[in-house]
Formats: C-alpha cells, sequence, structure tokens
C-alpha cells in the first residue's frame, strides 16, 4: 500500500520521513513523499517539522503613513506581540526583529524581544510574542505591530 504525506510549504528545510525509526524518503517543503512498501502490524511512520519565523508585510487599508506593519508567523502558527505595549511602535528594523527574539524558558512557543536592545515602547516594557491562539480575553495584543 502506498502512503503519501505531505510536507507543508512552512517547514523550514527537507523533512526525513521515518517508517519504524529508520529514514524511508526525504521530503521538500510544498511536496508530498510517497512510502510504497507491504505494511506490517505496529509500523510508525513519524518525522519532524522543522519550525522558523517568517515576517509578512501588511497590505491592508489601515496603512501607517510613517511605518510598516508586519505579521510574525512561527511555521503555520500566526505570533501576536502581547503586552502593555502591543499598540506601539517597535523601534527596530524589521530584518533585525527576528534575530533578536528570544524563547521564553518554561513558556513554550513564547519568545521575549532582546533586553539588550533600546526599544521606543512609550516606557512600557514587558512585550513578548506568542501564539495568537494562546491570547487570553482581555490581554493587549497585536498581529501586526507597526515596526520601524
Amino acid at each position: 500500500m502506498k502512503i503519501r504525506v505531505r510536507i507543508p510549504s512552512w517547514a523550514e528545510g527537507d523533512v526525513k520521513v521515518n517508517v519504524n525509526e529508520t529514514t524511508a524518503v526525504t521530503g521538500k517543503p510544498g511536496t508530498y513523499v510517497t512510502i510504497d512498501r507491504i505494511w506490517k502490524d505496529n509500523d510508525m511512520i513519524s518525522f519532524d517539522l522543522p519550525m522558523s519565523f517568517r515576517m509578512h508585510k501588511y497590505t491592508g487599508l489601515s496603512q501607517d503613513k510613517e511605518y510598516d506593519k508586519y505579521a510574525l508567523t512561527y511555521g503555520p502558527l500566526l505570533m501576536s506581540l502581547v503586552g502593555d505595549s502591543a499598540d506601539s511602535t517597535l523601534n527596530i528594523p524589521a530584518i533585525k526583529l527576528i534575530e533578536n527574539l528570544k524563547p521564553i524558558t518554561g513558556d513554550p512557543l513564547q519568545f521575549d524581544l532582546n533586553a539588550q536592545l533600546k526599544f521606543d515602547l512609550n516606557g512600557k516594557p514587558g512585550c513578548k510574542y506568542m501564539p495568537f491562539f494562546q491570547v487570553q480575553e482581555g490581554e493587549k495584543f497585536n498581529c501586526y505591530p507597526t515596526i520601524d
């Protein structure tokens, strides 16, 4: 029997698809791979999908006259800037934002901005990025923050 596995386009690099912990096939992002074999009871397919950050420039109607707005994704996840300054302009070039995100220990999929940077957050520290699905009711967030 043939089994086809979709390798999502957001995967960061080639994906090794294993059968019983042995690589059966390697796929490129945005493609399918086919495993064609005689299957046995308890055969197991496994693979890891490597994720990375990507910036997506906002092109909607509510443009900022001075700065651009960007969404940030991590693999398939839309990230939200969360905190008291979520509606402020991040005083950092868009190309530098990703390299200055640091994982928050104990909070999976949450990332803090490097504390060594000097941001203009109107004196309100404490912003971080987290997946949109983790944002709590009443929490200040922004999926398209204005970035210098």
